[in-house]
């Protein structure tokens, strides 16, 4: 009989930015979320893509959780980066997957279909089973962008915003992983109406 591993992954988005750094009220935001959903989680790993504002949102969640005698490093995971925003084949793939998106209309729709999205989604839950395999029983972070955060959602998400998380339970029965939930952690600080 086959024991079932697990492993929780939070996928959380960044808060306000300017540029490519958090704001003040951004770094307020991710201390919020984090107070609010992350505050008894103690992470096996912590990730975040290449882009400066999702480092400084793990070093600054570290750090806010009183962490700062948690020396592990923080991996920029290449499944996670963004920084080629600007190359022809992530514009022509990034207009593909909104294309997708607005033709599924619902995540449910998009998790069924998530093959079609090719490479970035398939990159994304890559790792995630990756991640699950390295840090089995345990839990990690990951800091990122939207729509990246949820992608690879099963349950109907509504639109991730600023410094939200998406929580996923991943399962091995022997079978391999499996996202088996996905729920959506609204931030508590929302961006003030102008």
């Amino acid at each position: 009989m086959n024991s079932i591993r697990t492993v929780t992954i939070f996928l959380m988005r960044h808060g306000q930015k300017s540029g490519d750094a958090n704001t003040a009220f951004g770094l307020e935001q991710l201390a919020a979320s984090a107070d609010m959903y992350l505050a008894q989680i103690t992470f096996d790993g912590v990730y975040c893509s290449d882009m400066n504002r999702t480092m400084q949102a793990a070093e600054h969640i570290r750090s806010h959780r009183n962490n700062s005698a948690d020396t592990r490093e923080i991996v920029r995971h290449p499944a996670f980066f963004v920084g080629h925003l600007s190359s022809p084949e992530y514009l022509e793939e990034s207009m593909r997957i909104d294309k997708l998106l607005g033709e599924y209309g619902t995540t449910e729709e998009w998790h069924a279909n998530w093959k079609e999205a090719g490479t970035i989604t398939e990159g994304i839950v890559t790792a995630m089973k990756e991640m699950a395999e390295k840090h089995t029983g345990g839990s990690v972070l990951v800091c990122n962008h939207s729509p990246l955060v949820g992608l690879a959602a099963i349950e109907n998400l509504p639109p991730i915003g600023l410094a939200d998380i998406v929580k996923y339970e991943l399962a091995d029965d022997g079978n391999g992983w499996r996202i088996i939930s996905s729920t959506l952690l609204p931030c508590p600080l929302k961006v003030p109406a102008a």
